[in-house]
């Protein structure tokens, strides 16, 4: 091949990293863009008690969706960038999918009702509860992961923006004091639900590809066979919602409220440092000679994006109308758990995972996980809301920093 030849194909594929990562973000982006911009609004017509209960109720909602999800994200997405060209395989990991993580919805919604009904600390927020069911079976029936596969984020990215745009209109049509809570999940699942119907419409019309159901056997192969990836990616709600569930119970409504708010801020960095991870990570599996190059371009941006909202907190609390005094603490641990994600997806997922290393990587995220599950109860307990700032941070570094010391360890056994 011809030196032109050569950066023609290195500029068709820098295109289509930069197009995935464009559409990947108009997808997942706004789920935490929209939050942010109703946040300030929210604070102040419901309060932090209002959203406090919305956050609590999603922090056992988001345990059942990581179910749900079960890591197809990534070993599904990995399946189609393989074989992308082959309508057959295509199929049959779009049926064996869908299938499976209907039958997980379905399990997750009959346990969240038997909870709900069982015990009285849930019971109390029944109704935010049952609204929130349909959102687990419209996020885990969402095709994105076909569409990042395949690499034609276009089609679902501008469908899913425009229905959070409507939801983010009907947060300030609607909800007005705390008696409209109930529109708040009600508006969230209908938006998730739309957009999970359409992106299989679309995939029908695109690729010809019919929304099956596969038998029970098929089933239980698919969530044998990808065990490590679920852990890998479930086992981190332990410590993800573990905090803020716990915060709960053991402190007022609303110090929940003020711990998500300020998380918030943080969170939208995870989902910046996720969204290129996943708009490459098909890229790199078929060319891991580019991750050299991907690597320290994320450390460096990973860094700069952490320290920016330290060094801007005024302006944040300013915006979220809440005292820089005692937050700004808060959010600088937050940040540091950041810079511990922008080192796991770097070397986790788009060296290690990339390259078949599932079981090491599932290792490394079990184990960091269920040290940060047992410290959370304590470091609530003694510490409030900084022990569940500080709790969450310590899982992410030492997640982030074990998946670098396994890639550091495989590279030295290479040469």
């Amino acid at each position: 091949m011809t030196p032109s030849r050569i950066k023609k194909a290195l500029s068709e594929e820098n295109k289509v990293v930069a197009g995935n990562f464009l559409f990947l973000f108009l997808l997942k982006g706004v789920d935490f863009l929209i939050p942010l911009l109703t946040l300030p609004y929210l604070l102040r017509v419901i309060g932090a008690d209002g959203y406090g209960q919305i956050m609590f109720v999603l922090a056992l909602i988001n345990y059942f969706l990581s179910f749900a999800y079960y890591g197809f994200s990534l070993t599904g997405t990995r399946f189609v960038a393989a074989n992308k060209h082959s309508k057959h395989r295509l199929q049959y990991i779009y049926t064996v999918v869908n299938s499976t993580r209907a039958f997980l919805c379905l399990i997750s919604s009959l346990l969240i009702v038997i909870l709900v009904f069982t015990i009285p600390s849930f019971r109390a927020y029944a109704t935010l509860y049952i609204l929130f069911i349909p959102m687990i079976w419209g996020g885990a029936l969402l095709a994105d992961w076909m569409y990042q596969g395949i690499e034609r984020m276009k089609f679902i990215a501008l469908l899913n923006t425009g229905l959070r745009l409507i939801f983010l209109v009907a947060v300030f049509a609607f909800i007005h004091d705390k008696g409209d809570l109930w529109i708040y999940p009600l508006s969230l699942s209908l938006a998730y639900i739309v957009c999970a119907i359409i992106s299989h419409y679309l995939l029908k019309r695109i690729l010809g590809l019919k929304f099956r159901l596969c038998r029970l056997r098929h089933i239980t192969r698919m969530l044998k066979e990808d065990f490590p990836i679920f852990v890998n990616q479930f086992v981190p709600t332990l410590y993800n919602n573990t905090s803020g569930f716990i915060l709960g119970l053991l402190a007022p409504i609303s110090t929940v409220g003020i711990y998500y708010a300020i998380r918030k801020i943080a969170d939208i960095f995870v989902t910046l440092t996720d969204l290129f991870t996943r708009a490459i990570f098909p890229n790199i599996v078929r060319n891991h000679s580019r991750f050299r190059v991907y690597s320290r371009s994320m450390l460096v941006v990973g860094f700069v994006y952490c320290l920016a909202p330290i060094l801007l907190a005024r302006l944040v609390f300013l915006y979220l109308n809440m005292p820089l005094e005692g937050n700004v603490v808060i959010l600088a641990i937050l940040m540091l758990g950041v810079l511990g994600i922008v080192f796991y997806d770097v070397y986790g997922v788009n060296y290690l995972i990339a390259k078949g290393h599932d079981k090491a990587v599932m290792s490394n995220t079990l184990i960091a996980s269920l040290i940060c599950f047992v410290l959370a109860y304590p470091m609530i307990q003694y510490l409030g809301i900084l022990g569940a700032a500080i709790n969450l941070s310590f899982a992410r570094v030492l997640m982030g920093g074990g998946v670098f010391l396994q890639y550091r360890r495989k590279k030295s056994l290479a040469r």
